[in-house]
């Protein structure tokens, strides 16, 4: 059976178990839930999702890591924290979109979290994640059917002076790999939101693009049409600021070195995929080498040559 029969068997089965009475109104939502989770999870997979976590009255996971601190509450209304490790100037929170509300929380074996209604065309979701070195939170967005919305506003709880801004103003149209920083008054890179996608049942690729309002509201625009499988997935990936990726942001942004050595590191950035796989790329040059035959292989070399004597990106890349 194909995931978008599946799907409609899933919604079917719901139905009738909501219409059979208020005795089976637990198994619904539980029901619900696990559509969701398994449907999210057939996207996401489950590698990243940080295992080591704790609960409270509060909050449904709570994670401690080497970078930072992600708590994801037990209410979609309240925000989720993306606290830095070592630095409380980095820290800030996300809201999930204004159709989130309180009705059920959920969270699967593999450690994702659902917030979900009973009859609603969209649900939402968080997972605590770690990848490429790197810590935060993965908000998900779970579009049931052609009648949701096809916007999703996240609003940042940001440190005075700090602002969401978009990797083409930041860097320039040419470096652009569609990120999103969170940027301070020093105009150093303080978070990093990757960039959007969104995918549908089968695993096809739905167009989505980000925009953003009034300096701390990003909102995710997915382009489903009539036609397309449901559930789509989407998601903003929102993740705290390490050691490495500060020095690199700093080198760019503090003004301090030629626009000739700034026009290099942010060519070879854009070259590696973006300031997040730059970092991971530079932290694992010492432990996995590199390919220098390779497309890759080549800009990380030329970064790691164009670094060459700053101090900061030396120490805190391990180069």
């Amino acid at each position: 059976m194909s995931s978008y029969k599946q799907y409609i068997a899933g919604v079917l089965l719901t139905t009738m178990l909501v219409a059979s009475g208020s005795s089976v109104h637990a198994n619904a939502t539980e029901y619900n839930n696990k559509l969701a989770q398994n449907a999210i999870e057939k996207i996401t997979g489950t590698k990243t999702i940080v295992k080591n976590t704790t609960e409270s009255n509060d909050f449904v996971v709570k994670t401690d890591g080497f970078h930072a601190v992600v708590k994801i509450p037990q209410k979609a209304s309240n925000p989720i924290l993306i606290n830095s490790a070592y630095d409380n100037n980095n820290n800030f929170s996300m809201l999930l979109p204004e159709q989130a509300d309180d009705s059920n929380v959920n969270k699967s074996e593999n450690g994702t979290v659902v917030y979900t209604t009973n009859n609603s065309s969209a649900s939402f979701g968080a997972q605590a994640v770690q990848e490429k070195g790197m810590e935060g939170v993965r908000a998900l967005i779970t579009i049931n059917n052609s009648a949701a919305p096809k916007e999703y506003t996240f609003k940042f709880n940001l440190k005075e002076g700090t602002k969401l801004v978009t990797d083409t103003e930041y860097l320039g149209k040419e470096f652009s790999t569609g990120e999103v920083f969170i940027v301070n008054n020093k105009n150093i890179i303080t978070g990093i939101i990757d960039k959007p996608w969104a995918y549908d049942a089968n695993g096809k690729k739905v167009p989505t693009h980000y925009k953003i309002q009034d300096g701390n509201k990003l909102t995710q625009v997915i382009e489903f049409t009539n036609n397309t499988a449901f559930p789509v997935i989407a998601d903003p990936s929102a993740w705290q600021i390490t050691k490495c990726v500060g020095s690199i942001t700093w080198a760019i942004g503090s003004g301090v070195f030629s626009v000739a050595k700034i026009f290099k590191i942010k060519k070879y950035v854009a070259a590696l995929g973006g300031v997040k796989e730059a970092a991971a790329a530079l932290m694992g040059v010492s432990t996995t080498g590199v390919e220098k035959g390779t497309a890759f292989g080549s800009a990380l070399m030329q970064l790691g040559s164009a670094v060459l004597g700053i101090t900061a990106i030396k120490e805190n890349c391990n180069l």
